[in-house]
């Protein structure tokens, strides 16, 4: 880039910046929506055992 204005510079530099934006953005999105699946799928699954109608204490003993 030797010779490149600053406005270039500062313009591809804004670009790689929205770049990884969206690829971050994207990413946390998949990872959200896998942890709502997953938590879903867990109340589900809780709410098959016989008597827990549902609910859940997650209390340690003591």
């Amino acid at each position: 880039m030797a010779g490149a204005s600053i406005e270039t510079t500062l313009e591809l530099w804004a670009s790689s910046l929205r770049d990884v934006k969206s690829r971050i953005r994207k990413l946390f999105m998949r990872i959200s929506e896998e942890r709502d699946s997953r938590f879903t799928n867990s109340r589900t699954a809780v709410s098959l055992i016989p008597g827990q109608h549902g609910v859940v204490d997650f209390r340690l003993p003591g």
